[in-house]
C-alpha cells in the first residue's frame, strides 16, 4: 500500500495540470527576479515610478493567476482569458497616458502569451497573439498619424511582431516538450499502477506481504497483504512500530524489539516464525526482516520486511508428518502386536551382525516357533489366535533388555536378536525364562489356553559373519527343536545338512529348462464389481524326478545364481505366447508375469520385452509385469527410467505383495504404476483379523495414488464382500480356481461366463 504514496500527486486531480502549475511556479521565480531588476531600473536609474509599478503588478497579477488556477482548476481557461484581456487593456492604457512605450509593452505581452500557454494551452495563446498582432497594427497606424516616419513606424512594429512571434514560438515548443513528459509520465504512472495492482495480487495470492520500518520515524508501513495476515483493518497502513510489535504473541516481543534497536549504527537482518490470535486459533507468520538504506538519509538505516502466513503449511505438513508416521509404522511394525516386522527386523539384524563382526562383540539370534497355536486358531477362531499372539509378544518383551529387539515374523513365528550375549549359558537362561512364560496358561474369551514354545539359537560371529546365514542357521535349530520336541536347540554345524540340501537343488535347476522340467500355470484375478476374469498371472513350476520343488524353495537358488535372468526369459516367452492363443479364440485377457528384481536389472530386459511382444502380436497392453517393492528402492533413478520406457511401450506395471516392503510414497508418486497388489498376509485372517485395517488402508493409498488395487489370496466370499465393500478394484486366489495350465483356461473363462449369465438371468426373472 504505501507504494501508492508514490503516485499521490498523479492519482488525485489532474495530474498534467499539477505539474505544469508546479513548473510555472518554478519560472515565476526566476521571472520574479528579472522582473525585480528591471523594476528597480526604473524605480532608482530611469525615476520612472509608473513602469515600476506596472513591472510589480504584472508580476504579482501572475503569481495571483497562478494560485487562483491551483485554487479553481475548473476554471483555468477563463482565469487565464480574463488575466491576459485585463493585462492587455491596462498595458494599452499605460502606453497611451504614460511613458511606457509600445516596445515595452510588446516585451510584456509576450510574457503575457507565454503565461496564456501555460494556463490554458497552445489555442488560447494562439488566440491573443493574433489580437496583439492586430493591436501592433493599429499601433502603427496612430504612430504614422501622428507625423511619425513611417520607416520608424514599420521598424517599431517588427520588433513587436517579432517579440510576440518569438514569444509564441517558445509557448509552442514549450507546449510541445510538456505534453511528451506529461505522456511519460502518465505511462511511468500506468506502468507503477499495473505494477502494483500485480504486486497485490502476486501477495494475496501468495499469501506473502511485505512491510517496511522508517528508523527515522519509527512507523511500520505495511502492504494490503500484511495487514491482513496481521489481523489489522486496511487503514491506516501506516502504525508505530510499538503497536506492530504488539500484534504478535508476548513471547515474541522482547526477541522482536532487539531486531528494531540500533547497535553501533547498524541493524541485524532476522528470519522468525512468529505466532498471533489465540490458543484455540493460532496464526504461524513467518516474518523476515532485510537491511534497506534510507531514501531520504543514507546513513540512517531501515528494514525492509516480508510478512508469510504459513498457518495452512504448517497444519498440512503437520498431517502430513502424521500420515508418514503411520505409514513407517506400517511398514516397520507389526500391527497386531506392535513388534518389529520382518523388514525392520532384517535391517537391525544386518546392522548388528556388522558391528559384532567389525568390533568382535558376541551376539545371538534366537527364532522362536510356537505350538499348539494352530489348533486355537482352528478351535477358538482368528480372534482368540490374535489375542494369544499378543500376550506371547508382551511376555517375550518382558524378558529382554531394552537393547534387544523383538520381531514377529508373520504367523506366530518370532524373533529375538540379543545385542551382549558372552556364553552358551546366557542364552540357555534367558531362552528358559521365555520357554516356561509362554508355556504359562493365558487366559483367552474366558477360557486358559495353553501353548508352548521350540527356539532355535546361532551366534556372531561364532557361527558366521553374514546376516542371511545367521537367520538362517538359527531357522535350522528351530527346526531340530521343533522336530525333537525339546526347547531350545542352539546351532551346531551338524545342522548345515538343509545347506546341503540347498546345494543340491541348486545342481539340480541347472539345466532344468533343457530337460523340460519347467512348466508355467496361470492363476486367474477377477474383477470384483463386474465378477468378470480379466487376467491370469503365470506362476513357474519345477517337477524335478517326479517330484514338485516348491517356488519358495528354487525361485531364491535362481535369483542367487543368476539363472533367473534366463528362466525369466523363458516364463516370457510362454506367457505371451500363451495370451496369443486366447486373444486368437477371441478371449483377450491380460497376462501378469512376475519380474525378478535381477531380471530387471539386466541390460536387455527392455529388448526382451519388445522382441517378445513383436514375435506374438500381441497388444502391448494385455502385458503385465510385476515388480516388487524394493525394487523402487534400490537405485531409484534408473529404475525410475526403465518403468517409463515399459510404460511408453504400453505395458502395465504393478506392484506385488504390496505392504511387505518399504515403498516411500515419494517413489510411488512419481513412478508409472498401474496396479497395487495386497499381500495374501493381509487377507487370508480377513474379516476377524486386524488385517482388514491395513488392506484398507492400501486400498484409500492405491485410490489416492489412481491406481488400481488387487488382493491377494481370497479364499472366502467373506473377504470378497469386504474388499468390495472397501471399493478393492479386484482379487485372486484359490476362491476362483487353484492355478491351472494354459489349456485350461479358456474353459474356466468359458464356464465362469456362463454362470455370471446365468446369474444375472436370475436375478433378472
Amino acid at each position: 500500500m504505501f507504494w501508492q504514496r508514490k503516485l499521490e500527486n498523479y492519482m488525485d486531480g489532474d495530474s498534467a495540470l499539477k505539474q505544469r502549475l508546479q513548473l510555472l511556479e518554478y519560472y515565476a521565480f526566476v521571472a520574479a527576479t528579472v522582473w525585480a531588476l528591471i523594476a528597480a531600473n526604473y524605480l532608482f536609474v530611469l525615476k520612472s515610478y509608473s513602469l515600476a509599478v506596472m513591472t510589480a503588478s504584472g508580476c504579482l497579477a501572475s503569481f495571483a493567476t497562478i494560485k487562483l488556477v491551483q485554487k479553481l482548476p475548473q476554471y483555468r481557461s477563463f482565469l487565464a482569458n480574463l488575466f491576459v484581456f485585463s493585462t492587455v487593456l491596462v498595458l494599452c492604457g499605460c502606453t497611451i497616458v504614460t511613458e511606457f512605450t509600445f516596445s515595452q509593452a510588446a516585451l510584456y505581452y509576450s510574457a503575457v502569451i507565454f503565461l496564456a500557454a501555460q494556463l490554458a494551452g497552445v489555442r488560447v495563446a494562439l488566440v491573443w497573439t493574433f489580437a496583439l498582432l492586430g493591436i501592433s497594427c493599429l499601433d502603427l497606424l496612430n504612430h504614422i498619424s501622428i507625423g511619425n516616419p513611417i520607416r520608424e513606424s514599420a521598424d517599431r512594429l517588427l520588433h513587436s511582431v517579432g517579440t510576440i512571434i518569438t514569444a509564441f514560438w517558445l509557448s509552442f515548443e514549450s507546449e510541445k516538450f510538456f505534453n511528451v513528459r506529461t505522456r511519460r509520465l502518465e505511462n511511468m504512472t500506468a506502468s507503477l499502477q499495473e505494477k502494483t495492482r500485480l504486486l497485490e495480487l502476486a501477495e494475496e495470492t501468495a499469501g506473502v506481504g511485505h512491510w517496511r520500518w522508517d528508523s527515522g520515524t519509527n512507523q511500520v508501513t505495511l502492504s494490503t497483504e500484511a495487514l491482513t495476515i496481521c489481523g489489522l483493518p486496511q487503514q491506516p497502513d501506516t502504525i508505530a512500530l510499538v503497536d506492530f510489535v504488539k500484534v504478535w504473541h508476548a513471547k515474541h516481543i522482547s526477541e522482536l524489539q532487539q531486531h528494531f534497536t540500533l547497535s553501533n549504527g547498524t541493524l541485524n537482518e532476522f528470519n522468525h516464525e512468529l505466532t498471533l490470535g489465540s490458543s484455540e486459533s493460532t496464526k504461524y507468520v513467518n516474518c523476515r526482516g532485510l537491511l534497506q538504506q534510507n531514501e531520504k538519509n543514507d546513513t540512517l538505516p531501515s528494514i525492509f520486511g516480508t510478512l508469510r502466513d504459513d498457518t495452512l503449511l504448517r497444519s498440512a505438513t503437520d498431517r502430513l508428518t502424521l500420515k508418514a508416521e503411520q505409514l513407517n509404522q506400517l511398514a516397520s511394525f507389526d500391527p497386531l502386536t506392535g513388534l518389529a516386522n520382518r523388514h525392520k527386523f532384517q535391517e537391525e539384524l544386518a546392522e548388528r551382525v556388522t558391528h559384532a563382526v567389525a568390533h568382535n562383540v558376541p551376539m545371538a539370534l534366537l527364532v522362536l516357533d510356537m505350538n499348539g497355536f494352530k489348533s486355537i486358531n482352528d478351535t477358538m477362531g482368528h480372534a482368540a489366535g490374535d489375542e494369544v499372539l499378543k500376550t506371547t509378544a508382551k511376555r517375550i518383551s518382558s524378558l529382554v533388555s531394552s537393547t534387544d529387539l523383538v520381531a514377529r515374523l508373520g504367523g506366530d513365528e518370532f524373533t529375538v536378536i540379543l545385542k551382549n550375549t558372552d556364553s552358551i549359558k546366557d542364552i540357555e537362561s534367558i531362552a528358559d525364562r521365555i520357554i516356561k512364560a509362554i508355556a504359562a496358561p493365558m487366559q483367552v474369551e474366558g477360557q486358559e489356553v495353553y501353548v508352548g514354545l521350540s527356539i532355535g539359537a546361532s551366534l556372531a560371529p561364532t557361527d558366521t559373519t553374514n546376516a542371511d546365514e545367521l537367520f538362517c542357521f538359527a531357522d535350522t535349530a528351530m527346526y531340530v527343536a521343533k522336530t525333537a520336541q525339546q526347547g531350545l536347540a542352539i546351532y551346531t554345524n551338524e545342522m548345515s545338512e538343509n545347506i546341503r540340501n540347498r546345494r543340491s537343488l541348486e545342481n539340480r535347476l541347472a539345466g532344468a529348462i533343457k530337460r523340460e522340467e519347467f512348466s508355467v500355470v496361470y492363476h486367474p484375478q477377477c474383477d470384483i464389481e463386474t465378477g468378470r476374469l480379466t487376467a491370469f498371472e503365470a506362476l513357474l513350476r519345477w517337477n524335478n524326478e517326479g517330484k514338485n520343488i516348491k517356488p519358495l524353495d528354487f525361485i531364491p537358488l535362481l535369483e542367487g545364481n543368476g539363472q533367473i535372468v534366463e528362466v525369466g526369459r523363458w516364463v516370457l516367452d510362454q506367457a505371451c505366447s500363451q495370451a496369443a492363443h486366447w486373444k486368437a479364440q477371441g478371449l483377450p485377457a491380460r497376462i501378469a508375469i512376475n519380474i525378478s528384481p535381477i531380471q530387471f536389472r539386466d541390460a536387455k530386459f527392455t529388448d526382451d520385452i519388445k522382441q517378445t511382444i513383436l514375435k506374438y502380436d500381441l497388444p502391448a497392453e494385455l502385458v503385465e509385469l510385476e515388480i516388487t517393492e524394493g525394487l523402487l528402492i534400490d537405485d531409484f533413478e534408473n529404475t525410475s527410467a526403465k518403468l517409463f520406457e515399459l510404460k511408453d511401450l504400453g505395458c502395465r506395471i504393478s506392484i506385488d505383495d504390496f505392504g511387505t516392503g518399504y515403498s516411500s510414497l515419494a517413489y510411488l508418486k512419481h513412478l508409472p504404476i498401474d496396479v497395487l497388489k495386497i499381500d495374501r498376509e493381509f487377507i487370508k485372517d480377513i474379516p476377524t483379523a486386524d488385517d482388514g485395517t491395513i488392506a484398507a488402508s492400501v486400498i484409500v493409498l492405491g485410490q489416492s495414488l489412481n491406481m488400481e488395487v488387487l488382493a491377494e489370496g481370497v479364499e472366502t466370499q467373506a473377504q470378497i464382500e469386504f474388499l468390495k465393500a472397501n471399493d478393492c478394484h479386484s482379487y485372486q486366489g484359490n476362491f476362483i480356481s487353484t492355478p491351472i495350465p494354459g489349456d485350461k483356461c479358456v474353459d474356466l473363462m468359458n464356464e465362469h461366463s456362463a454362470k455370471l449369465r446365468s446369474s444375472y438371468e436370475l436375478q433378472d426373472s
